[in-house]
């Protein structure tokens, strides 16, 4: 959603809200919520729009959501936009098939992480691609091949993205899915009792080396089995 469409929006419900505490004869309606919506760039790292721009373009058009005396309080519900960028999935490929003069390669993520992307293709953004091989290290940018990356379930539409131009995969290398930071694990399918992947933090530290955090575990065997249970 562009963010003309977005403050169009918050406009119109600034002003429903000032209609309705004209005709109230006090103010009725003290806390506004603008809802969320701000689109996320898939296409690279940069983040954009920006919470700054979006801000600007409120200030601009509805002065009104910045001023105590109008609103108490005014709520968002920002989601994706908070979360896409700050995560990634890596799955080492387990099967290769040639097809078409492409190659499909399975992983261990499909459908019962990216939901969006394998069931709607068409109307959510593509997650970008990035090639490594057995060893982690980057593959090189040549003899660029189309890519299906497919994941483990159990129909043909589990494929999470499509034509991802990269260097002949194998067995083993490791792609990584960019942007998966949100609509992932909390879109979560039990469809062929598939276990939540563990989820790890980290951060670069001034030497250029690196620290890791569990921040979540795997989900246990025990606990996939029990969803199934009464």
């Amino acid at each position: 959603m562009g963010l003309k469409q977005l403050v169009s929006g918050v406009r119109a419900a600034v002003d429903f809200a000032k209609a309705v505490n004209e005709a109230a004869g006090h103010q009725q309606v003290r806390i506004i919520d603008i809802g969320g919506g701000l689109s996320t760039n898939f296409e690279d790292d940069t983040l954009t729009p920006s919470f700054s721009e979006y801000a600007d373009a409120l200030r601009q058009e509805v002065p009104e959501i910045f001023d105590a005396s109008q609103f108490e309080r005014v709520i968002s519900e920002f989601g994706a936009s908070c979360h896409i960028k700050f995560g990634w999935l890596a799955s080492r490929i387990e099967y290769v098939k040639e097809c078409d003069g492409g190659r499909i390669a399975i992983i261990h993520a499909g459908s019962d992480i990216f939901l969006r992307s394998s069931y709607c293709p068409d109307t959510f953004m593509k997650h970008r691609v990035l090639a490594f091989d057995a060893a982690g290290r980057p593959k090189a940018a040549t003899d660029l091949i189309p890519h299906d990356i497919a994941g483990p379930l159990c129909f043909a539409g589990d494929v999470v993205v499509r034509d991802a131009m990269l260097p002949p995969m194998d067995q083993g290398d490791i792609v990584m899915l960019m942007d998966a930071g949100g609509n992932t694990l909390s879109l979560h399918t039990t469809h062929c009792s598939r276990q939540m992947p563990a989820v790890f933090g980290y951060r670069q530290l001034s030497d250029a080396s690196f620290t890791f955090e569990t921040l979540k575990g795997p989900q246990l065997i025990k606990d996939t089995i029990g969803a199934w249970r009464p």
